[in-house]
């Protein structure tokens, strides 16, 4: 909620910065304030002088390379041998591209070019789906044997001519444009081949040991503009907080400044320019083959300054056809794998499988290509969901197209097709005599169909526009055959080598995932809940295992989501498998964050602080831990996250979109999950804070009340928390405390709940006449409700507590509770006791 009381407290000592690597995801506390300066051992300037010098020289620069990479894998290098006469012509040529007209840079859009190749315009990427959008525009080059001074002739290793081809056409008007990037590529491709060798002296491997699979790498030179920026300005960042997916990169900035490390001890430190040097740091690639030993560190790029600010980046990677995996020297009997072996980018199914059409789910299903231009490129072919088979991989879930619009005409069958998260489809497709057969998408536009018989195939014809038709057969090829084949053998898939494909794919996600190169169709790969839960790794949160934005549904959205933290068992090394959870003696706890059902910075992760406490108490038993995310109403006013967003021209947020009963429906289609997918929190203490109080109220009520819900098996115990339990009568007589909150509550509600308020009234638990009848499982509700609430006033507890008394036989009881609405989880101790107490009870009962 927001409010227009200003009340004085102390401020937070930490957030989180949460991400999603293809390591898996990333949770970190982050101490407010100031960045500081790093330490010389945080990030070292290495000298290279003595790069090509004899092997001693380069051995002692392997030792210094190698304490960085173990630190913070970040640090700076100096007599790089890269002419500063080059890299300032380079940046000149930059800033003569990005000085162009929109038009003019729009030529070479890489949604025309292809392979990541080209221009992405300002806020057309989100790195990091947790903060804003990216304030930056982009040139990029791809990988070309053309220019790698270390061929002789060209071979048909590069298939992307085209896409690099019509780049360079499209900017033939800036004469040195080409030359100037081509050689300061070539520049950085030499340096960045000689540090992987010393990479490789670094982990105790002959020197050699990675030039066999740097051939043709994946190296892409990326050219960055951030424009100035107001102090009003929305923007957090310019890129959002993110690792690099590739083995190493080198980073020439200006001397704007604004590059951001998260350092070991949780604090940013401030990246500054120097001199006459580059920034080297370690991707994701090169920690996963180390075995965690060299760091892949989060950093980002905050830029509040109204002057521009350019830099450019290179990024390395191994060969396409390469695999990578944990090399010899980093594991032995005490440090197995931590990670399985993975392809790099293409596998062989591409290069030697040109099927046509591509068959799965042991040939029930289909994806049949037409030729390039033409009116619809691929042909889908749908079987029946069966008990026995399940759903057809090639069916696709809740998904959106970033950029392209998508063109449906059924052949043969009947489909239904839905937008957004109606219940019921827009359109009927079939080949009956008189049946519509057409139908389109938007690009940005939320949308699914599935095969509406239960008896015949569902043959489908379907186009993308813009038409990208190597990158449409990368895709299925790839990532639906790796899926099909790891369905085949009864394995979860890995996530690495999905977010590799979706990369070698050039195909850009659009929730949950950060980054928007990594897959053009939005979730697609997930073809059932199962696989969902299986993608998403166990992390070790050092009190216990913890799964992040974990989804409960198929055609999640990514607020279809909970996070889990479970106890490890006594081996500490113990992990749990992606499709199961410890089922240990005790109490589970259940916790719906507030937010008045539309604030989306208030999510499961706020519990994450209360969450880890409890696992740590060993008094609590408590047996597992589920904070659950559900879709949210719109929030126009929000002031760094408004849902509709203010651009017209940007893409509806589908997942903010909801009205009652959504939420509370979805809460209990978590809670049905836990229970009947996973086989726990049948024995569960339920509690929610705010408008989840509501919602935790909504679940004891009578199921009936809220349509087509799952039904689940309720608590005996609850706690809500400075909750709202009477909205009509706050917004119809508020005590004077509160009364300049009557908008604000008028606002939310309406956006919620509609302009009706018999349907206010009917959604609150004051309007249940008789609570033993509605909830007979009930025992215990444990009240905590701060008086110096701004947000919240007290009486709404009083309300609700004398409702119970008079309408049930209910034990009620109230804790103290301190400080201003959102400090009851904020400070996770207040909210662990409540909780703690609230199992005592439910052991008794």
């Amino acid at each position: 909620m927001a409010t227009t009381t200003v009340q004085t407290t102390a401020p937070a000592e930490y957030t989180t910065v949460q991400l999603l690597t293809p390591n898996g995801p990333v949770s970190r506390r982050v101490r407010c304030g100031k960045p500081r300066t790093p330490t010389l051992g945080e990030m070292p300037i290495i000298d290279l002088s003595s790069i090509d010098g004899d092997e001693s020289a380069r051995k002692a620069l392997s030792t210094q390379i190698k304490a960085a990479a173990e630190n913070t894998g970040f640090f700076y290098v100096s007599n790089h041998g890269i002419p500063q006469d080059l890299i300032e012509e380079a940046l000149q040529q930059c800033k003569n591209f990005f000085d162009q007209s929109q038009d003019d840079k729009d030529r070479v859009a890489f949604t025309k070019a292809g392979k990541f190749c080209g221009y992405h315009g300002v806020g057309s990427t989100q790195i990091n789906n947790k903060e804003t959008k990216d304030n930056k525009e982009t040139f990029s080059m791809r990988y070309d044997t053309r220019i790698d001074p270390s061929h002789d002739c060209v071979d048909d290793i590069n298939s992307n001519f085209d896409s690099i081809d019509f780049v360079w056409n499209g900017t033939s008007h800036l004469t040195k444009f080409r030359p100037v990037l081509t050689e300061f590529y070539q520049r950085r491709l030499t340096l960045a081949r000689k540090l992987i060798r010393l990479f490789a002296l670094a982990l105790e491997l002959p020197e050699d040991y990675f030039d066999s699979i740097i051939t043709t790498p994946g190296a892409d030179a990326v050219h960055l503009h951030y424009p100035g920026t107001e102090e009003t300005d929305d923007i957090d960042v310019g890129i959002g907080s993110h690792t690099d997916i590739q083995c190493v990169t080198l980073l020439w900035q200006d001397m704007s400044g604004g590059l951001q490390v998260l350092s070991a001890d949780d604090e940013w430190l401030d990246a500054r320019p120097i001199e006459g040097t580059l920034v080297i740091n370690i991707g994701d690639f090169l920690q996963r083959l180390s075995n965690n030993r060299f760091k892949s560190t989060v950093h980002r790029v905050y830029n509040r300054q109204k002057a521009s600010r350019y830099a450019m980046p290179f990024f390395l990677g191994f060969n396409p056809d390469a695999v990578c995996e944990v090399v010899p020297t980093c594991t032995d009997a005490e440090h197995p794998p931590l990670y399985e072996p993975i392809s790099c980018g293409e596998p062989p199914r591409t290069n030697n499988a040109r099927n046509n059409p591509i068959t799965y789910d042991s040939g029930r299903s289909s994806v049949k290509f037409g030729k390039p231009n033409s009116d619809y490129i691929m042909t889908h072919r749908i079987p029946p969901t069966t008990k026995e088979h399940g759903t057809s991989i090639v069916a696709p879930p809740f998904h959106y197209h970033i950029h392209q619009d998508e063109f449906f005409n059924v052949q043969s069958g009947m489909g239904r097709f839905y937008r957004g998260i109606a219940k019921e489809p827009f359109a009927v497709l079939s080949d009956e005599p008189n049946g519509q057969r057409k139908a389109s998408i938007k690009a940005g536009r939320y949308h699914r169909f599935e095969n509406a018989s239960e008896t015949e195939d569902l043959v489908v014809d379907i186009h993308l526009a813009p038409e990208s038709y190597e990158n449409e057969q990368r895709f299925f090829r790839n990532f639906f055959g790796y899926l099909d084949d790891c369905r085949e053998a009864g394995k979860p898939p890995s996530f690495f080598q999905l977010m590799v494909f979706l990369h070698d794919g050039d195909t850009p996600l659009a929730v949950p995932m950060p980054w928007e190169w990594l897959g053009k169709i939005a979730n697609i790969y997930i073809a059932m809940t199962s696989l969902l839960w299986s993608l998403i790794p166990w992390v070790d949160s050092s009190a216990g295992w913890h799964k992040h934005q974990a989804p409960y549904t198929a055609n999640a959205t990514y607020l279809h989501t909970l996070d889990v933290w479970v106890p490890k068992a006594t081996d500490s090394h113990c992990l749990p498998t992606p499709d199961f959870v410890p089922r240990d003696p005790g109490t589970w706890v259940v916790y719906i964050h507030g937010g008045a059902w539309r604030d989306p910075l208030v999510d499961s992760s706020s519990f994450e602080a209360a969450a880890l406490k409890l696992l740590r108490d060993k008094e609590a038993h408590i047996s597992g831990i589920a904070s659950i995310n559900y879709p949210l109403s719109s929030h126009p006013n929000h002031p760094t996250h408004p849902a509709p967003p203010r651009d017209p021209s940007q893409p509806v947020d589908i997942a903010r979109t909801a009205k009652h009963p959504d939420h509370i429906v979805a809460v209990l289609a978590a809670i049905a999950y836990l229970q009947n997918e996973l086989g726990v929190a049948h024995d569960y203490v339920l509690s929610g804070h705010s408008c989840g109080a509501t919602l935790t109220f909504q679940t004891v009520m009578n199921p009936d009340r809220w349509g087509a819900a799952p039904k689940v098996k309720k608590p005996k115990v609850i706690a809500p928390l400075n909750g709202l339990y009477d909205l009509a009568a706050f917004i119809n007589n508020p005590p004077e405390s509160h009364k300049n909150l009557q908008p604000l509550y008028v606002e939310f509600t309406k956006n919620a709940f509609g302009d009706d308020e018999t349907v206010w009234r009917d959604i609150c638990p004051t309007i249940v006449s008789d609570w033993s009848e509605e909830w007979p499982e009930g025992k215990v509700v444990v009240f905590a409700q701060s008086k110096n609430d701004s947000l919240v006033p007290y009486s709404q507890t009083e309300l609700m507590k004398e409702h119970l008394r008079k309408t049930s036989k209910l034990e009620v009881i109230e804790m103290a509770a301190s400080g201003d609405h959102n400090d009851l989880w904020k400070q996770a101790d207040q909210i662990v006791q409540i909780i703690k107490r609230a199992v005592e009870y439910h052991s008794k009962v």
